[in-house]
């Protein structure tokens, strides 16, 4: 880092320190933390609300600091504690801080939203603009460029499947999705060996599918097939590396397939996210935005994202990524709850209004909610600093965000 711009973070460090404006009031933390060069912890408790809050500022100018997302196990679907994927990330690379990511389902741990890990498109889910589907619409996602830009977008996935015609054209098709299940049980689908064992039939409508081989040879923008059978219902056979599996939902999707498996020859396959921002080495979901261009916009987000009361105006426990107007510092955020089962507590939890008020006294100028209640998990070091609502503890999650320092494990970069 030049020192202009150590200069410039710590200055950013001690006027957050000194005072906690806006939503909660002037407030000094009651905890200061350098967790590492570029990295500080900080913690809130306010007894107007009350609220504890939890703070991990970072300076994205650092060449030797990098965010990096977490499954468990490195697929698709499962649960693990942030900490436990924290001391499997231990192996190779330094870890400073960690927060939970996107909302999951509770049975697989497959999450909501589009999801990209170290580079690897793992993910891609059709969207619509409508508020009122709650699971379809299209939700703001968090995402780090190769580069290590970040950005807060609402990605659409997009597809198309090429191939030979019969008569020397091209059969040209839209893909809906990658590696999951439509909603509504209506697209064509391509499930690749990340989707392994897990099922793809869906109760809301029939369909079919072909195996497909993986070409060693590519067609420069994505993966090139061959077909390596006949068509057949769609099933529960695994997907074996270098296998996949191309499938259609419903009339319209299956006739899509009809057409293009008419074809011969390889089987090209286009994918990737609208907007185009270059390469990504990571895309994280939430649900929904609290914060853009410096303004809240939680009070809207039941119009917007088709959040509900329910879940927007109740106080629970909240998780937040955000950065500041320059982008040069991020900040994971979280705040603790009424523990599950009690009244009250320490910390009452925030609705998505304060919680995008507090965000924006601590700086931010972009910010999106994650997962919260249970899930919501901050890590410094190797240690969970918020209180878990869960009456067993750290709740298991389905994604991860990290702070690591480049470098092996237990390098030292000051």
């Amino acid at each position: 880092m030049q020192p202009q711009s150590m200069i410039a973070f710590h200055a950013l460090v001690l006027g957050l320190a000194l005072c906690f404006p806006g939503a909660v009031g002037a407030q000094r933390p009651t905890t200061v933390d350098t967790v590492a060069p570029g990295v500080i912890y900080l913690e809130y408790v306010r007894q107007e609300g009350p609220w504890r809050v939890h703070v991990v500022q970072v300076d994205l100018r650092r060449e030797d600091i990098a965010l990096t997302a977490v499954r468990p196990n490195d697929g698709l679907f499962g649960r693990e504690r942030v900490s436990a994927m924290a001391a499997r990330l231990a192996d190779s690379l330094h870890v400073l801080a960690g927060i939970n990511g996107d909302f999951f389902d509770l049975d697989t741990g497959e999450n909501e939203n589009n999801q990209v890990v170290a580079g690897r498109f793992l993910k891609g889910v059709r969207v619509t603009d409508s508020p009122w589907d709650t699971f379809r619409n299209t939700h703001t996602q968090f995402a780090v460029g190769k580069d290590g830009r970040p950005y807060f977008e609402r990605f659409r996935f997009t597809g198309r499947v090429r191939r030979a015609g019969p008569d020397g054209n091209v059969i040209d098709v839209e893909l809906d999705g990658l590696n999951g299940i439509p909603r509504d049980g209506v697209g064509l689908v391509l499930f690749t060996e990340e989707r392994g064992a897990a099922p793809r039939r869906d109760t809301l409508a029939d369909g079919i599918e072909v195996p497909l081989v993986r070409l060693q040879t590519a067609n420069g923008t994505g993966p090139r097939y061959r077909g390596a059978g006949e068509s057949r219902p769609i099933g529960t056979e695994p997907i074996t590396p270098g296998t996949a599996v191309l499938a259609a939902y419903g009339r319209e999707a299956t006739g899509r397939l009809d057409s293009l498996m008419a074809g011969s020859g390889a089987v090209d396959v286009r994918y990737g996210l609208v907007p185009d921002r270059g390469p990504l080495d990571l895309v994280v979901g939430g649900w929904p935005r609290l914060v853009a261009d410096g303004r809240s916009v939680a009070a809207a987000a039941d119009s917007l994202e088709g959040t509900f009361p329910q879940f927007s105006a109740r106080r629970y426990a909240r998780s937040a990524v955000a950065v500041t107007r320059d982008t040069a510092t991020l900040l994971l955020v979280a705040v603790d709850g009424v523990p599950r089962g009690a009244d009250s507590g320490p910390s009452v939890g925030m609705t998505l209004v304060e919680f995008a008020d507090l965000l924006i006294s601590l700086g931010a100028f972009q910010a999106l909610n994650l997962d919260g209640g249970g899930s919501t998990t901050l890590l410094v070091r190797d240690r969970v600093v918020n209180t878990p609502t869960d009456p067993e503890g750290e709740r298991a999650v389905g994604i991860s965000l990290f702070v690591v320092r480049r470098g092996p494990a237990g390098s030292d970069a000051r």
